[in-house]
């Protein structure tokens, strides 16, 4: 099955381009949680959030991703509470076709989280908290199948305009 990309790009003469895209690595874990690492043959894009390094303690986030699977992608505010070391938990939770998106340090514009669900409260059924795959468990994914990636240094985005909500 090929892979399709969705890069948003601020110039629309760049849009609808068929570039290169390759898997570079895939696992699945026992509980059913899952990590990808795809390289694109084209760039360099201006919209990249990389991984956060080790030892990066998140603050605001924001959980960005697809509601719906529908076009156009959405940012939501995500506050971090728990975690695991497998998994990082907010106290806002994705809304279906989300999952696969990335939980991003406000201040870093890093990658710090991976959606991968929400729980329900049991009573009402109703989404209360978001599920991400954590940070560690991503460094860890990256330094199994792409090490260098870890090494790349890290300038901070400026700031801009208004954030969303």
């Amino acid at each position: 099955m090929p892979i399709k990309v969705n890069c948003p790009h601020p110039s629309p003469s760049t849009g609808g381009r068929k570039v290169g895209v390759r898997l570079v690595a895939w696992e699945i874990d026992r509980m059913g949680r899952d990590l990808a690492l795809v390289e694109i043959n084209h760039g360099p894009l201006p919209y990249v959030c990389r991984v956060a390094p080790a030892g990066l303690r998140p603050g605001h986030c924001y959980s960005i991703g697809y509601d719906k699977m529908q076009l156009p992608a959405v940012v939501r505010t995500a506050s971090i509470y728990a975690g695991n070391g497998r998994e990082t938990y907010t106290r806002e939770a994705p809304v279906p076709g989300r999952s696969g998106g990335a939980l991003v340090d406000a201040t870093t514009g890093m990658v710090v989280g991976v959606v991968v669900a929400f729980r329900r409260d049991p009573r009402t059924g109703r989404p209360t908290t978001g599920v991400y795959t954590s940070h560690a468990a991503i460094l860890a994914f990256l330094a199994r199948h792409a090490p260098e990636a870890l090494q790349q240094p890290y300038a901070a985005p400026a700031p801009q305009g208004k954030a969303p909500t």
